[in-house]
């Protein structure tokens, strides 16, 4: 009983920590390495089970191929970079260092999915729907407490906040509210799913608080995760709708539409005067798109390179106006260049060949029958929300997406398993 009881808090610390994009004691000594405590934490407990229960061989099977070929490729293009790219001779950040702490982000990535799967096929369904619902619960006691005693709520927040500053609008354990919409969408949507599913009605206030709150705090990256999640959900019910409901069902979707459109503009997501994070955001992700047009991404720059590319002579004329885009073009920037989207990013350090290959990898995720686990849909659900967001982000290591993934293999896995031993 005692054993069930301390794994299944391992499961909620899991799920907690992936909710968290910053912890200043891990981050500012391992920098975007430590800026989330799951990747250390994840990272070193995946390897000590790989290393006491099980052989490594798993790791380099036929399923995970595609992600290994995308770290050929981010070599094969820093070598290429080396002849066809920019001059990066004055930086102060050097490629090699770039090219050397973003590979280690993706090798962690890629090289510890396998470990992770195999550990989570030891747990039940309800037990990681039951780690979803706890985390989230905690992290709407702290968005509770933050809302009505923000001073106190300071003092036990500020190591997740950066330098520690102090936010007017609530974001729980998240440096800023677009991580707490994030976590809102990702969560609230699955658990949603989830409750409807059992017909759990009263539970249905759960996904419904992550969800209100998150509109509450105008948390703008909300709105393109769960458009992608309504989309994946109806898309994978089609089959049990008639043509009638079908047709409520598009128009649904379109009130969907006009509110979230409504919601976003009113806090100024689309006037670039008012609104400088999206100068920056959509300027960056514009800017990577034309390092792509001048055919820097058909066989990629290497791994962490789009930092040297973050030039004036690819940027649109509106991210001008944004002071942090204009402070990043100098040489003398010690932080990393963004494209703010994932897709484009490594498209461009990978290339075409590597873009490819992840989308084939996702591809084959998606294709896991839904049939073999009650949960599987909910854990597509989570994984859309996950690549939703990264049309957001670009980093080589996003928890929510990495938990996805090992959830779907690990029921693949376990599947395998059992058809192994009906063999035998």
């Amino acid at each position: 009983m005692r054993s069930n009881y301390l794994r299944e808090c391992f499961l909620v610390i899991i799920f907690l920590l992936a909710a968290i994009d910053w912890f200043s004691p891990t981050g500012e000594l391992f920098r975007e390495l430590g800026a989330k405590p799951f990747i250390i934490f994840v990272v070193i407990t995946s390897f000590i089970y790989v290393s006491f229960y099980m052989k490594f061989k798993g790791m380099f099977g036929a399923f995970f191929i595609p992600l290994y070929l995308i770290i050929f490729f981010g070599f094969l293009g820093f070598w290429s970079g080396n002849f066809f790219g920019v001059d990066t001779v004055n930086y102060v950040r050097r490629p090699i260092y770039q090219f050397s702490s973003q590979l280690l982000m993706y090798l962690l990535f890629s090289l510890s999915l396998y470990p992770f799967s195999k550990l989570l096929s030891n747990f039940k369904d309800t037990a990681i729907i039951r780690s979803i619902i706890i985390s989230s619960l905690i992290i709407l006691f702290f968005f509770v407490l933050e809302l009505f005693l923000p001073r106190v709520s300071h003092e036990l927040l500020f190591l997740f906040r950066k330098n520690g500053v102090f936010i007017e609008r609530p974001s729980s354990l998240m440096s800023e509210p677009s991580y707490y919409g994030t976590f809102g969408a990702i969560y609230g949507m699955t658990l949603l799913y989830y409750f409807f599913k059992k017909k759990n009605y009263l539970f249905l206030i759960i996904p419904f608080l992550l969800l209100a709150t998150s509109f509450y705090i105008g948390a703008k990256t909300i709105v393109p995760i769960i458009l992608l999640q309504i989309v994946y959900i109806f898309f994978n019910l089609r089959h049990k709708f008639s043509f009638y409901q079908k047709f409520l069902i598009s128009i649904f979707c379109v009130l969907i539409f006009i509110i979230f459109y409504l919601f976003l503009a009113k806090y100024s997501t689309f006037d670039f005067n008012r609104n400088l994070s999206s100068i920056m955001r959509l300027g960056s992700t514009a800017l990577s798109l034309n390092v792509i047009k001048d055919g820097y991404g058909v066989f990629g720059v290497g791994f962490g390179q789009f930092h040297f590319y973050y030039r004036d002579q690819f940027s649109p004329d509106f991210l001008y106006l944004s002071k942090e885009a204009a402070a990043q073009f100098s040489i003398f920037v010690n932080s990393r260049a963004s494209t703010f989207n994932f897709y484009t990013r490594i498209l461009i350090e990978c290339g075409i060949a590597g873009f490819l290959c992840f989308v084939y990898f996702i591809f084959k995720i998606y294709s896991i029958s839904d049939n073999t686990n009650s949960t599987m849909v909910e854990a597509k659900i989570f994984l859309t929300g996950s690549l939703a967001f990264l049309m957001t982000q670009d980093t080589y290591f996003y928890p929510p997406l990495f938990i996805a993934i090992a959830w779907i293999y690990s029921r693949y896995y376990e599947k395998e398993s059992i058809n192994n031993n009906n063999l035998l």
